[in-house]
């Protein structure tokens, strides 16, 4: 596997007027490593491979890598999570022993290395989340895609792969354009099948599956969720430091102080309810009664919250319900908190009963919406489930049906928590599948 350190850069207006086409000129017609999927775990796989002298193929199927990459985020990409790795293991689900092994072969500290080497300096926020210092989530990806190139990998993009056939030397891949690419090893980095048109539309489930691997139950996670009460606000509107308890059954089962989240309609999402979605969606699929208990005066105990409303309703009686509580609830959720409450907006602060005041209290500090059904794929962040751990090697992330064939990535039956901890994850099984997929090759030569 002689590293080939030759390389022809087009340019970039050429690079974006391809169709099914090297990124990079095309060299060869043999692979020793062909990685199917332009993500984090792609980039990371082809990257770690060429970076050890493997001659290395990157196929993905949009006009660019890193798609999903470069909106994650909201466009600013929480790149890691700088809590140490044995710390990453709570929030981590599906085959937590698989992820676990992964994370501690190449950790947060050396992505994040790497990502220095390539010139992207990075900032630590709230949570121990790690964003690129630019606020560009672009500029990750670009850096993984220099890594790549400065390696050799030749890159094809607007190339969908539609087939996969086994060779007695390894891999065919069939491209819809009809073109071809042959590899003496495979690595499957597709993605899931949240956010579909960033390119993750479930492409790699299909190929693994027409191969023989079987696929656990998708779902989407990381995910807001359709709820039993219309806030009657047409627009999202950010809610900060409130309190969540997630309820299955009547039992509390997470709760969460100070988060933000997100109103619509009949809708609630953002940060902190993303944060507890996954235990959401697990409840919802066994057909569990799941609440959401929110506390919009997390900070305010009922007796103090009660004293003040009694406060401003003494000193300011005269006006109807409706100008008072303005000072007690944002606008945009008045008609709603009054209308759980049973209070008319029109009654006169002085008409108000101790009663009354009480029940708007409760309803500020207990809050309680039953989750329906989660958003669609559309909208989901993260896929939970994939290749059946069973069929996959925990320590080389191999296929154990097909000698040759690696995966990595949310094809994988792991996923974690939001916090940055996803994205690390794809990182570090498309370090070890790029490694271990060169570690094969060496093998069969020998």
């Amino acid at each position: 596997m002689e590293k080939n350190s030759e390389i022809k850069v087009l340019a970039p207006a050429d690079c974006h007027s391809l169709r099914g086409r090297a990124l990079f000129e095309k060299r060869e017609s043999m692979y020793d490593i062909i990685v199917v999927g332009g993500g984090p775990a792609g980039l990371l796989a082809a990257g770690t491979a060429a970076a050890e002298g493997a001659k290395t193929l990157l196929v993905e199927r949009m006009p660019r890598v890193g798609t999903k990459l470069r909106i994650t985020g909201k466009g600013r990409c929480n790149i890691t999570n700088a809590r140490p790795i044995e710390e990453f293991r709570p929030m981590l689900h599906g085959n937590v022993g698989l992820a676990m092994g992964a994370l501690q072969r190449f950790t947060n500290q050396q992505v994040l290395e790497l990502l220095q080497l390539e010139g992207v300096q990075t900032i630590q926020e709230r949570g121990d989340r790690v964003y690129p210092l630019s606020g560009r989530a672009s500029d990750v990806a670009e850096a993984f895609l220099h890594y790549c190139k400065r390696n050799g990998v030749e890159v094809w993009v607007d190339s969908s792969v539609e087939g996969i056939e086994k060779k007695e030397a390894g891999w065919k891949i069939l491209l819809a354009n009809g073109d071809v690419a042959e590899g003496r090893v495979l690595i499957l980095a597709c993605g899931g099948q949240s956010y579909p048109r960033t390119g993750s539309d479930g492409t790699g489930y299909r190929l693994a599956k027409a191969l023989g691997h079987s696929i656990t139950e998708l779902f989407p996670t990381l995910v807001g969720f359709f709820v039993n009460t219309d806030w009657g606000v047409r627009e999202r509107f950010l809610v900060k430091n409130v309190r969540l308890t997630l309820r299955c059954n009547g039992e509390n089962e997470v709760e969460l102080s100070p988060v933000d989240i997100e109103l619509c309609n009949d809708w609630v999402g953002g940060p902190g309810v993303l944060r507890l979605s996954r235990r959401a969606m697990e409840g919802l699929r066994r057909g569990e009664t799941v609440e959401l208990v929110i506390d919009f005066k997390s900070a305010l105990s009922t007796e103090k919250l009660l004293a003040r409303f009694q406060r401003d309703v003494a000193e300011r009686g005269h006006e109807p319900l409706l100008s008072l509580a303005r000072a007690w609830v944002p606008a945009e959720l008045l008609k709603a908190m009054l209308r759980r409450a049973r209070l008319s907006p029109q009654l006169k602060g002085s008409m108000l009963k101790i009663g009354d005041l009480e029940r708007l209290a409760a309803t500020l500090k207990s809050f309680t919406l039953q989750l329906l059904t989660s958003e669609d794929w559309e909208r989901a962040v993260v896929t939970a489930g994939g290749i059946s751990s069973q069929e996959v090697d925990e320590q080389t992330l191999a296929s154990r049906l097909h000698k040759g064939l690696f995966f990595c990535g949310e094809m994988l039956d792991i996923d974690a928590n939001t916090g940055g901890f996803n994205l690390q994850l794809a990182y570090s099984t498309g370090v070890v599948a790029g490694g271990e997929a060169v570690r094969y090759l060496r093998e069969v030569e020998n």
